[in-house]
């Protein structure tokens, strides 16, 4: 058995707008009720208390809120083309729209821009428009976006250190 209902009222985090779905399941599958969201979502983990915290210190993770966190972190380079484009961009270079768009042969332009727009949002990516006709668009990394190396390249030796 599965009801649907919608609920309108303030939601923590970062809604485009602030309604969120309810869902009751059955309780003989062990739910209840769970809440989702109904448009773009970005929640702050529960039972985190960042602003608590000294500079410089990282919070205790439950398992819970550690899963949430690296689900998160994966959204932010989840797509066909993100990573490619980050690798590209490592090492502080600044690359052209039609230089990223060469370097990447079988991205289509419309898909190439929805990714870099994505990367921009997120704050990953730093895209810088000249004013000049043709227009000239660069993009580089924010220093949030180039400290994702090291940790793509930790993922990569693990990778590498995997026993088939």
């Amino acid at each position: 058995m599965l009801q649907l209902e919608r609920a309108v009222g303030k939601i923590p985090g970062n809604f485009s707008d602030d309604h969120r779905l309810a869902v009751s399941l059955n309780r003989a599958e062990g739910f209840d009720r769970v809440l989702i969201p109904i448009s773009g979502f970005h929640a702050p983990l529960p039972d985190r208390a960042d602003a608590a915290l000294p500079a410089g210190e990282r919070p205790e993770y439950t398992p819970v809120t550690a899963a949430q966190g690296i689900e998160e972190a994966v959204g932010f380079i989840d797509g066909r083309w993100k990573l490619l484009i980050l690798f590209h961009l490592f090492g502080g270079k600044v690359m052209r729209f039609s230089d990223l768009e060469r370097a990447i042969p079988p991205v289509s332009q419309k898909m190439l821009t929805q990714q870099l727009r994505r990367l921009e949002a997120d704050g990953i990516v730093h895209r810088k428009v000249h004013d000049q006709v043709p227009a000239k668009v660069e993009y580089r990394l924010t220093p949030w976006g180039q400290s994702l190396c090291p940790a793509l390249d930790a993922l990569l030796k693990w990778v590498e250190n995997r026993t088939a």
